[in-house]
């Protein structure tokens, strides 16, 4: 009798865990470039969450977060109803922010987060974009180096950008740890 019960139990937990990973829906994200021209605009939101949802995105990477004033409430709570209500009607489960820099995640998308209650209104990935192997970008005179290289002691070459990227994806992964984004993916 008890190598019967033993035998059912572990059949019912074999069939649980394969149906557990039939139902975890594969992960299919979008960027979102000009996030910016849409936040606010209930029209051009709605459109882009309709688009995603029957497109079957469930992660969403949004552009354009450093145009936002995380110190004007409205701007925030627009920003907050945006990622509710992707999340609560379209069942987009993932919120990417995009920056180019620690610096933005840690003085405006973290505090955000931390602001934030509800975690239906939170980022769920920082998301670091930083094309470190863009010359026209990397080397003197271009935008990375510029805004970036130059002012961090980095080289204004692939492997200062690369450098760069490095030193900001260990500081990024910290921070994400201590916002407790480690989601797993399968």
């Amino acid at each position: 009798m008890k190598h019967k019960y033993l035998i059912a139990l572990l059949a019912f937990y074999l069939f649980s865990f394969r149906v557990e990973a039939q139902q975890t829906p594969a992960f299919r994200g979008i960027y979102i470039d000009s996030f910016d021209d849409i936040l606010g605009n209930t029209v051009k939101e709605d459109s882009l969450l309709q688009y995603a949802s029957d497109s079957s995105f469930n992660y969403l990477a949004l552009y354009d977060l450093h145009t936002i004033n995380f110190s004007n409430s409205t701007q925030v709570n627009r920003l907050a109803s945006f990622i509710r209500k992707a999340r609560e009607t379209y069942g987009i489960s993932g919120i990417g922010a995009v920056g180019e820099s620690y610096s933005t995640f840690a003085n405006k998308i973290a505090p955000y987060n931390s602001s934030r209650t509800n975690a239906n209104e939170k980022f769920s990935v920082f998301n670091l974009e930083f094309e470190f192997w863009t010359a026209s970008s990397v080397n003197p005179g271009g935008y990375y180096c510029t805004q970036y290289l130059q002012p961090n002691g980095c080289a204004c070459d692939s492997s200062g950008g690369f450098k760069f990227f490095i030193e900001n994806m260990h500081k990024i992964d910290s921070l994400a740890t201590v916002q407790e984004l480690h989601q797993k993916h399968t």
